[in-house]
């Protein structure tokens, strides 16, 4: 009443299945119909309706309310056909005779709806799909929609459906020929794009030939009225045309990632170009950035495809733009925490840290390497003028693209000569989740018309009983007995591994193989016949079937017989799968069941049954049609797809490589700019070196100078890398339309496997500097030694360490005492020293601070008393010992051990000399204050 409806009796939620019913959660949909029984009020499923407000209750009260969201429908569009484009089917549908087993996948499909004007989905809409039959239920509002069908969780595109007009019944008949030409105009269309950017994709050109071919054929045949022809061309122009669309989509991808890292590189380009050639201030550098970008932007999108095909490509830059300045905002608040922090630690600890700011570092460094290029003009452009060329050369020469499809031959071994030729149809190794169903075979059977023979294999495993001690068998009676089997095998008439045909009759006790006309009929092997006492003719009962004798085999011989995959083709042991015998078993095993535990019966029979169709096997006199089937089932089914041809077997697979071809074209002009840059860089070096003594009488660090000219190498790769890039793609198009490239070669200077080409260019130009800048590092510290050595060896259990630090006048020794016994008292705690102070006492009157010290690893048990002393060698000269004492622990860990800590002390007195003169008298000053302290 009022559109209020009441529903009694509704199964509560448990949590736990219910025996009547899913988990107590249910989905309301509503649905209001004319005096017709047609439906004109339908589920809302757009963005006010079951998105925003859900239809799904779950049972946990006594009354549960929901509300169930509808519109006002005005057209109907009926899709028919759909079928999984993997396996051919409706859906992967398996069932047993087995009240706990039934493996079935949930509809595949998910249809969205757009309007076709504006491509954006309408305020209301509603879809039911339940394959082969798809409905579509339209408001009012829309005139002409577009439908985008996905495919699996995932949601892969498998079709589109493009201006269909709105009416009160829209029916698309020919729904798959139908899908298959639309995905192909759109491929085309952008592929088209790609190749006026004189682009062009061997794989993608294949696979659009191949698809027109079939939509023409399928064509042929629908005006022929040759209607399984036309089915298997619509099917296999759908297949090829949804890899059509994938090549196509992957190039178009490629296209936008390009784009983006063109972006990423516009960015420091712009502000080194700015530096190295205008060198404004102030607007006029903001401004000279931003034109420089603005006008490097324009030109790319008129030489690169990414604007035609991506609608939001300037967006990209935008987004990059933002991007760079938001790390730029972190880096700056990351440095600016780091400062902060340090201040704490400077009050805390004191003044025994010197850390250089990578941010400040690297800015200095890249400006001191710009400030370089800009003296040495000369130098600069032949640098840069090698890297251009360098980039130029891979992106103009080189192509990399999806090139071509393989097509593997995976040989199975298999002893003696296979049984028949032909090929051979199924889903791994036959599983219960890897049967297929009826709507498999009626698709092949549609697809294959009478060109070929059909054969399915048919298994049907008895119901499985609980705690049932005899295990999953089935009942077989006659009139003088009764035995057990373990499934039933179906087959056909046109079996090729039929036991008559395979001369396994056991004493030539058979009438004749299966004719189509058969069904209640059977083949036992001779154990049975002889359990039960029948011969051929009699009549047996299976599972309260009766079935006439046809033949009876020799199952022995009959296990002697493979099938070309190489095992027999009966059914599981159900036995040993857990599923099927409601067991719980150590291990599963997927072994098959020898001819001696089943039966074989009509392959329809079996399916009535309720059993499922585990392998297909397809023969031909058209030796050339079963291989060109074979390669389409292969190139674009899940099937496992055996071809038995010639007295071989092969497994088929079909695969996409990526080749690089031209790199025979850039090996060369690659290694020479790599010795050009080499030679450059090293004669810039040694032009230089009074300028890295200077670096060095400043105090700058071997480690310094390195970073400082590796940077200065990096600075040229980026500024060379935008123009190389440009000219490439300049180049490449010249060649193209010129034809002037070598047949075969597939220009693509939009992949995105052009990261290749700008990574060799950099690690190229940074691998030609490297030894030219370890060289000159080394100049800076000419001395063999880059670290310090410990210069006397332990004596016993004492080890005196003289440091190589002096000082000038007694109150600065005094400073330095209480400078040190700071830094040493913060570490009586654990930090992430190798060492650990438990005792501290120091005495300005002697000079010296005497400590206990703890090496780490603290489990070796290694202390230590430790003794450091300022001595008076010369009038004004005071130099510092330290005496080492082994207390406990092992000698050799104590002797390996201490280089850290004597180290650590040597750092300190050097810190002592960069912490500046103020804060050095403020230490002497609190040295002249303090008294002897124990701590």
């Amino acid at each position: 009443k009022n559109g209020t409806f009441r529903i009694y009796g509704s199964t509560p939620n448990t949590g736990i299945m219910s025996p009547y019913g899913g988990y107590g959660s249910y989905h309301v949909s509503a649905y209001v119909l004319d005096d017709k029984g047609r439906v004109i009020y339908a589920p809302d499923y757009g963005i006010y309706g079951h998105r925003r407000f859900p239809s799904t209750v779950l049972a946990r009260h006594e009354i549960n309310r929901i509300q169930a969201r509808v519109f006002r429908v005005k057209g109907r569009i009926y899709l028919y056909g759909l079928v999984d484009p993997y396996t051919v089917s409706v859906r992967s549908a398996t069932r047993y005779v087995n009240p706990f087993s039934y493996w079935a996948s949930p509809p595949t499909f998910y249809i969205t709806l757009f309007k076709s004007e504006t491509l954006s989905e309408p305020m209301s809409f509603y879809v039911s799909v339940q394959p082969p039959v798809a409905v579509i239920f339209t408001p009012r509002e829309l005139n002409k929609v577009t439908l985008l069908i996905k495919y699996g969780a995932l949601g892969r595109i498998v079709g589109l459906l493009q201006e269909i007009p709105i009416s009160a019944e829209v029916h698309v008949h020919r729904t798959i020929y139908n899908i298959a030409i639309n995905l192909y105009n759109i491929s085309s269309e952008r592929y088209l794009k790609l190749k006026n950017s004189f682009i062009e994709i061997f794989l993608v050109e294949e696979t659009l030939s191949h698809t027109r071919k079939l939509i023409d054929e399928a064509k042929a045949n629908l005006i022929k009225r040759d209607y399984n022809g036309f089915f298997s061309s619509a099917i296999f122009s759908w297949l090829w045309s949804i890899d059509s669309y994938r090549n196509v989509m992957a190039v178009v991808f490629d296209v936008a990632n390009t784009s983006a890292i063109f972006f990423v590189l516009l960015l420091p380009f712009t502000f080194f170009f700015e530096r190295l050639v205008f060198h404004a201030e102030g607007y006029k550098r903001f401004a000279v950035i931003v034109s420089t970008a603005i006008l490097l932007t324009v030109f790319f999108s008129v030489i690169h495809p990414s604007t035609k095909l991506a609608s939001n490509a300037y967006v990209g830059f935008l987004g990059v733009t933002l991007g760079g300045i938001f790390i730029a905002i972190i880096v700056l608040f990351t440095e600016e925490l780091r400062s902060f922090l340090k201040e704490i630690r400077k009050k805390l600890r004191g003044e025994h840290f010197i850390e250089k700011g990578l941010v400040p570092m690297t800015t200095i460094a890249f400006s001191v390497a710009l400030e370089n290029m800009r003296v040495r003009k000369l130098r600069t452009v032949l640098v840069l003028f090698t890297i251009i060329t360098t980039v130029f050369s891979l992106i103009a020469l080189a192509s990399f693209s999806y090139a071509i499809s393989v097509y593997d031959k995976y040989p199975i071994k298999y002893e003696g000569e296979p049984p028949y030729e032909g090929l051979l149809v199924k889903l791994g190794i036959g599983a219960p989740w890897d049967l297929m169903g009826q709507e498999t075979l009626s698709s092949i059977q549609a697809m294959v018309g009478l060109r070929a023979n059909i054969s399915p294999r048919v298994w049907l495993y008895p119901t499985s009983r609980v705690f049932s001690a005899e295990g999953v068998l089935m009942k077989v009676k006659s009139t003088h007995g009764e035995t057990y089997i373990r499934a039933l095998l179906g087959l056909s008439p046109t079996e090729p591994m039929n036991p008559l045909d395979l001369g396994v009759i056991y004493e030539g006790k058979a009438l004749r193989w299966f004719i189509e006309e058969d069904k209640y009929v059977c083949y036992i092997p001779s154990e049975i016949a002889s359990q039960l006492n029948v011969d051929v003719g009699d009549t047996i009962n299976v599972a309260g079937i009766d079935l006439r004798i046809l033949g009876i085999y020799d199952e022995k011989m009959y296990d002697y017989y493979l099938d070309i995959f190489g095992d027999k083709f009966t059914p599981l042991n159900p036995q040993r799968i857990i599923s099927l015998s409601l067991e719980t078993l150590p291990e599963e095993e997927f072994v098959t069941l020898p001819f001696g535990d089943v039966i074989i019966v009509p392959y329809e029979l079996a399916l009535e049954l309720g059993g499922n169709i585990a392998s297909i096997a397809i023969t031909s006199n058209d030796a050339e049609y079963i291989d060109s089937l074979a390669w389409e089932l292969a190139a674009h089914t899940a099937f496992d797809v055996i071809l038995s041809k010639n007295g071989e077997v092969f497994m088929l697979h079909r695969r996409v490589i990526s080749m690089i071809r031209g790199l025979e074209y850039i090996a060369f002009p690659l290694i020479i700019g790599s010795l050009n840059i080499f030679i450059t860089i090293l004669g810039s070096i040694k032009e230089r070196e009074n300028e890295i003594k200077i670096y060095s009488s400043l105090g700058l660090s071997p480690t310094g100078v390195f970073a400082l000219f590796l940077v200065e190498t990096m600075t040229y790769a980026f500024i060379a890398i935008v123009p190389g890039y440009i000219l490439g793609i300049l180049f490449n198009v010249y060649l193209v339309a010129n034809d002037i490239l070598p047949p075969g070669f597939s220009a693509n200077y939009t992949s995105s496997a052009e990261v290749y080409t700008v990574s060799i260019t950099l690690l190229a130009t940074i691998a030609a500097s490297l030894y030219p800048i370890m060289r000159v590092s080394r100049t800076v510290t000419p001395s063999f030694e880059r670290k310090w050595k410990i210069p006397t060896k332990p004596v016993g259990d004492t080890w005196e360490i003289p440091l190589p630090f002096s000082v000038t006048n007694e109150k600065s020794v005094k400073g330095i005492i209480y400078y040190l016994q700071e830094f040493f008292k913060g570490l009586m705690i654990e930090t992430d020293q190798p060492y650990i102070v438990r005792a501290l006492n120091y005495d300005l009157s002697k000079n010296e601070i005497d400590m206990v010290v703890a090496l780490k690893p603290i489990e070796s048990n290694v202390t230590q008393d430790v003794i450091i002393r300022a001595l008076r060698v010369e009038e004004n000269k005071f130099s510092f010992t330290i005496i080492v004492k082994r207390r406990t622990g092992a000698k050799l860990v104590w002797k390996s051990s201490n280089y850290r800590f004597i180290d650590a002390v040597r750092k300190q007195l050097l810190t002592w000399r960069f912490i500046g003169p103020e804060k050095r008298r403020r230490y002497i000053m609190l040295a002249l204050k303090s008294s002897t302290s124990t701590s």
